[in-house]
């Protein structure tokens, strides 16, 4: 069953690097480690999925998702979707369906983000000017890049804008 496996695993990756091109990297072609990169939304992340001898047919790849921007229970939710879909699709190759469930989650979670505000609670925000001081500076708005990949190391750079001693610390 072993080669079945490799034979499937070698022509789920062919399929793989074909559709993501530039986005899809073998990190450990001895491990079997690979990583698709996905921007969407204006977020980015990095799926890395390492294959073991039984996968597909037996079990899932084990994998790492890189994504800055996604925190507690957003997280735990998208990786409950990706564990789901394989349990749907035991047995078959499932790398391209988590990176296409990443990039549909990354839409849906920008579009939430972006939700504007009711029109009373925009106008009663501006009515009410309040001058900052030492004490009530409100924490600067940190500012992320996009993922920088160099060799097998990712890098992601974080901005802020500090006006003041206050806002530090």
């Amino acid at each position: 069953m072993a080669d079945g496996n490799l034979a499937r695993q070698n022509d789920e990756l062919e399929a793989l690097a074909s559709i993501y091109g530039l986005d899809f990297h073998t990190e450990s072609a001895e491990h079997r480690t690979y990583s698709v990169e996905v921007d969407e939304a204006g977020l980015s992340s990095l799926l890395q999925v390492t294959m073991p001898p039984d996968y597909p047919a037996e079990a899932p790849p084990t994998y790492c998702l890189s994504a800055p921007w996604l925190k507690g229970l957003c997280r735990l939710e998208l990786c409950g979707y990706l564990e789901e879909l394989f349990l749907e699709n035991t047995g078959e190759s499932i790398v391209y369906l988590w990176v296409e469930r990443i990039r549909q989650f990354m839409v849906e979670f920008g579009a939430a983000e972006v939700e504007e505000l009711p029109e009373e609670k925009v106008s009663a925000t501006l009515k009410t000017p309040t001058e900052p001081t030492e004490e009530t500076d409100p924490c600067p708005e940190i500012i992320s890049g996009e993922i920088i990949t160099d060799r097998k190391s990712h890098f992601q750079p974080h901005l802020a804008v500090v006006r003041s001693q206050a806002q530090v610390g």
